[in-house]
């Protein structure tokens, strides 16, 4: 809890961040939190989060892509894993905080009407989380903010 209180920076509730990692990980129950392609409780997409060819990894305070994905996928790495994840998700919300940029994205990955519809009508955090798992309307989970959202009521005790 204390990684998640200090990750989070008052910045987002801290139960949203722990319904995120429900949804990616199950808190680390999952067997292959640490194997595949999101590495830690956070899941995260190493092939995007620590590019070699544009050293997306620097912005993780990473100094190679090997050390990025070492980290990543390190148990014991547990709350740098949340550190960069937040990053990440914060990230998205400054990015998508205008609407034109959210919008964008969606009609760049997205050209199911019904889920287009869907994805547009979020707004806020909802936003981030649906940068956080991507914009596809055919790959990922159509539904993950509505997922991380059940999560997120169910800790609140709503």
């Amino acid at each position: 809890i204390n990684e998640v209180m200090s990750a989070s920076n008052g910045q987002i509730d801290p139960l949203l961040v722990f319904a995120l990692m429900q949804q990616e990980s199950k808190c680390g129950a999952d067997p292959n939190t640490y194997t595949g392609s999101g590495l830690g409780l956070m899941q995260i997409e190493y092939a995007v989060h620590c590019k070699e060819e544009t050293k997306e990894y620097l912005k993780y305070g990473f100094s190679s892509y090997n050390e990025c994905v070492e980290t990543l996928r390190d148990p014991n790495q547990f709350a740098r894993n949340i550190e960069i994840g937040l990053q990440i998700l914060i990230g998205y919300h400054n990015q998508y905080s205008s609407r034109s940029k959210y919008i964008s994205a969606v009609d760049k990955y997205c050209d199911d009407s019904s889920y287009k519809e869907k994805y547009l009508s979020y707004v806020k955090w909802d936003i981030a989380l649906r940068a956080y798992n991507g914009f596809s309307c055919t790959k990922g989970d159509q539904n993950y903010v509505e997922h991380v959202t059940t999560w997120y009521q169910k800790f609140l005790g709503v």
